[in-house]
């Protein structure tokens, strides 16, 4: 690999970041010039941004992971044939230690789980997603993504995808379009349930509060076209869904990205004009009053709950009654669960007059229901993925100071900490949007750690020729390599 320039001091992409002939003898990239897109990078957009379409079936797959298995097809044929070129190196293929280990972890203990449940092809069936999900998954994003340009057109796909969806729930709301499965004119955009569409619209919150990719720009894009307009009809099309535990969780995902954003050593912020500050708290006010006075399914929900009306009182002792169950079983599944098939996790609930046979689904608490399906080391291994991807996120943070991919980092650790408040209502182990931001954790990570390996050998190519050091190779990003290339000090 020839290495032409390292990526800038300055915030935002570098359109060359690296300039390879990928050892399959395809030209090099052309200086200044935005990278062509490869075809395992193209079929990956289109599989985040229809993260969203889970009810658009494809001989029984998902639209998304239609998508995802093509684009691991390419991936490998391109490995296979030597074909590299758009394909991330090795060092950046492959998986943060932590979160390798909670996969094993978590899959063995399943798979032991799944031998002694009264259905273990159904049981095993089950632990074989969670593998694609953290193994399989992980790696096909990490391999589409060798540059920060990949990461870019990744991400703007997805945010695509979510004002898509955004904008579904609206038209619904309003009556424009309809949706069959809307449950009691809760919205559910492309989901077979509203709850769905809500975590969805929990994860991608956060992207659009924070501005990014889009303001990567030189000059950076309007405020208003990049945050407050998303944003705001993001909101909206959380309202629309109905679901209480999601504005929390969207609450705790905004709040988690301020603190965030308070980081030390964030640089020397840019003076913005009072007034413009004090315009946008006007608006936001303004939205949140209007909000109230809506009448969109939240409001109406929160109202009924409120004043103690029977259905969402309904839903929350559903809930409960679940939880209970699994303390009531806690000493039974200290090493292994009872499997992840229906018939032997079921469990029936009956919430006044009303019976609910929902089987594992009865449990809305995704740890608790971890906990009763795989057992306690199953739960370890996933609260494992959970504490690495939270550490590598962190890392990340710490290791982009004074760069825009830090905004970046902030919001996708956000959606984590949102997504796991949202999963202590609903449980969410098989939705892609779920780990959607951990596997790009992993994927920044490994950008940024192959930035800082570029920029330390080109520094002592450089003082190896004798030519002076630049303030851009000693400048902010430079200072970050205290972090080391693996993200860590």
């Amino acid at each position: 690999m020839t290495i032409l320039t390292p990526p800038p001091s300055h915030p935002g992409p570098h359109p060359t970041a690296t300039v390879s002939d990928g050892g399959d003898g395809s030209p090099a990239e052309v200086p200044g010039r935005t990278p062509r897109k490869g075809p395992a990078l193209v079929l990956a957009m289109l599989g985040v941004a229809t993260i969203g379409f889970s009810d658009i079936r494809l001989a029984g797959w998902t639209l998304s992971d239609a998508l995802f298995v093509m684009t691991a097809g390419v991936v490998i044929t391109q490995l296979l044939t030597g074909r590299t070129r758009g394909i991330a190196p090795a060092s950046m293929r492959h998986s943060p230690g932590l979160l390798l280990v909670g996969s094993i972890v978590m899959l063995s203990a399943g798979t032991l789980s799944s031998l002694w449940s009264y259905d273990p092809g159904t049981s095993m069936s089950v632990v074989v997603r969670y593998g694609w999900l953290t193994l399989a998954w992980f790696w096909i994003l990490r391999s589409v993504v060798p540059n920060r340009a990949a990461l870019v057109a990744l991400v703007q796909w997805l945010r695509a995808g979510l004002m898509i969806s955004s904008v579904a729930a609206v038209l619904g709301y309003l009556g424009i379009i309809h949706n069959a499965a809307n449950l009691s004119g809760r919205q559910a955009g492309f989901f077979s349930h509203a709850n769905g569409l809500a975590g969805y619209l929990v994860m991608g919150l956060p992207l659009f509060l924070l501005g990014v990719p889009t303001t990567w720009t030189d000059p950076p894009k309007s405020i208003v076209r990049t945050r407050l307009i998303p944003s705001a009809i993001v909101v909206l099309a959380l309202a629309t869904t109905g679901s209480i535990t999601a504005a929390l969780a969207a609450i705790v995902g905004a709040g988690t990205a301020g603190l965030l954003l308070l980081t030390k050593g964030r640089g020397r912020r840019r003076q913005r004009n009072p007034l413009r500050n004090m315009v946008v708290m006007l608006v936001i006010v303004v939205a949140l009053l209007a909000l109230a006075r809506s009448g969109t399914q939240l409001v109406e929900r929160f109202t009924e709950f409120t004043e103690g009306r029977s259905a969402v009182h309904a839903s929350a002792s559903y809930r409960e009654r679940g939880a209970s169950f699994v303390i009531g079983q806690f000493d039974e599944n200290l090493v292994l669960g009872v499997g992840f098939d229906r018939e032997t996790a079921g469990i029936d609930i009956t919430v006044g007059d009303q019976s609910y046979g929902a089987g594992g689904s009865g449990i809305h608490n995704m740890i608790f229901k971890m906990y009763y399906e795989g057992g306690a080391i199953t739960l370890f291994g996933f609260l494992l993925i959970l504490f690495g991807t939270l550490q590598l996120g962190w890392h990340v943070i710490r290791a982009t100071i004074g760069d825009d991919l830090q905004n970046l980092a902030i919001a996708l650790v956000a959606s984590v900490v949102s997504l796991n408040v949202l999963a202590q209502f609903q449980p969410m182990g098989f939705e892609r949007f779920y780990w959607l931001p951990v596997a790009l954790i992993g994927v920044v990570w490994a950008v940024r750690r192959q930035e800082l390996q570029e920029m330390r050998e080109a520094r002592e190519a450089r003082e190896a020729a004798g030519v002076p050091a630049t303030n851009g190779s000693n400048g902010r990003n430079g200072r970050n390599g205290m972090y080391g290339v693996n993200g860590t000090r």
